[in-house]
């Protein structure tokens, strides 16, 4: 059995093919299959290949009778695997040949779930944001919170430039829906492999080689069509589901926090921004497939999750937050004592904000209200309800 599986969809890409597969019969760590998955190409791809694996037995060919589009290809070459650990490239982009030899001298001193590495952008347009957000050094990861680092795209949402231990590419397809999906397919595999990982290290070196200019993906959209931003949208919002689906499928209370709601609105404003000058037509086609109610609500709770930012407008007193305050949102807990702020991680994300200060706190130990009917003294977090004609009543 190899030790690793590179996974290589094949879509009408005879123009690159030849250099992607070089890339890879090239690498310097021998120990390695070649998956390649033929999605019905119709140009020569099938051709170029067969020549390839006359010259390299550790290509094995699958061939789609139909396409069924990048998410099932690679769900093909996943069942298809053999190696301890699953990477991905996709046919029109290349690999370091140093990039397995690098990996190996990571996993052969300690096995990890996830092996991210950087990525080298290759095009004559301007991609420095681009560049940015795959840069490997953005941020300390915590590995303690993997999917929330992914859902709040610490990582980015896509299956190439990782290694994937097989364990988790295993549990992985038992949750791929068998739909045809494009153009989103990268962050539902990616936020499901993320969600069973615990182990996670990056690699600073550029090992995976993205040709941003070229290809038959969605890689160039910065002009979109009428029909192919309904396209992105239906495909979107189709891989947002699916997520969700999985989400209530693990009895994840991330399905219902604002985590989810946080993941939801990304990807609207993602698509949003590519409408030029608010046009009627492409707002009513993101309109038809994302749920106003729930941008709205996630806004709302990112008003209340930010208050740790504009707390002195959110909070009457001017001056408790500053001295004293606790949030707890998802899994933080955001502790501010004399101006100085500090993050805990709590264990259970919670599905709704908790917020504590000075104030609150205060009145917990010891307040009283009187009304027309009752008074309510608390002392200690007990209250008691004294009701005027009822007599006494109390709770914690």
């Amino acid at each position: 059995m190899p030790l690793f599986s590179i996974i290589v969809p094949v879509y009408n890409t005879e123009k690159y093919i030849s250099k992607c597969l070089d890339s890879l019969i090239n690498q310097t760590f021998k120990d390695i299959e070649i998956i390649v998955v033929n999605d019905a190409s119709t140009d020569n791809s099938k051709k170029i290949i067969e020549d390839y694996i006359k010259i390299d037995n550790r290509i094995i060919y699958i061939e789609h009778k139909e396409n069924k589009n990048l998410l099932l290809a690679r769900k093909t070459g996943n069942t298809a695997s053999s190696g301890k650990y699953i990477t991905y490239v996709d046919s029109d982009d290349e690999l370091d040949i140093t990039a397995c030899e690098k990996v190996y001298n990571i996993i052969k001193e300690k096995d990890y779930d996830i092996i991210y590495f950087g990525t080298k952008v290759i095009s004559d347009r301007d991609t420095k944001d681009m560049q940015w957000s795959l840069l490997t050094n953005r941020y300390n990861i915590n590995t303690d919170y993997l999917i929330n680092e992914a859902i709040n795209r610490r990582i980015p949402h896509s299956m190439w430039g990782k290694f994937f231990n097989k364990e988790i590419i295993s549990k992985l397809i038992e949750y791929i829906p068998d739909v045809k999906l494009m153009s989103s397919e990268d962050m539902l595999q990616c936020l499901i492999a993320f969600y069973f990982s615990k182990s996670f290290i990056t690699l600073h070196d550029q090992l995976y080689i993205y040709n941003a200019d070229i290809g038959v993906s969605t890689k160039n959209n910065d002009e979109i069509s009428l029909d192919k931003f309904e396209y992105m949208c239906r495909n979107i919002k189709l891989a947002l589901d699916e997520f969700y689906n999985f989400l209530v499928k693990i009895n994840s209370n991330i399905s219902y926090g604002y985590e989810f709601a946080k993941l939801y609105y990304n990807q609207y404003m993602y698509l949003f921004e590519k409408i030029n000058n608010n046009d009627n037509k492409y707002l009513e086609i993101i309109n038809k497939y994302f749920d106003k109610n729930l941008i709205e609500q996630y806004l709302k709770l990112n008003d209340y999750y930010n208050l740790e930012k504009n707390n002195i407008q959110k909070l009457n007193d001017k001056l408790l937050p500053y001295f004293f305050s606790v949030i707890m949102k998802d899994f933080d807990i955001i502790v501010r004592i004399f101006g100085i702020r500090i993050i805990v991680k709590n264990k259970k994300c919670l599905d709704e904000p908790i917020v504590i200060t000075l104030s609150n706190l205060l009145r917990n130990i010891f307040s009283i209200k009187t009304a027309k009917d009752y008074t309510i003294i608390k002392i200690l977090f007990f209250t008691i309800k004294l009701n005027k004609n009822k007599g006494v009543s109390n709770n914690a």
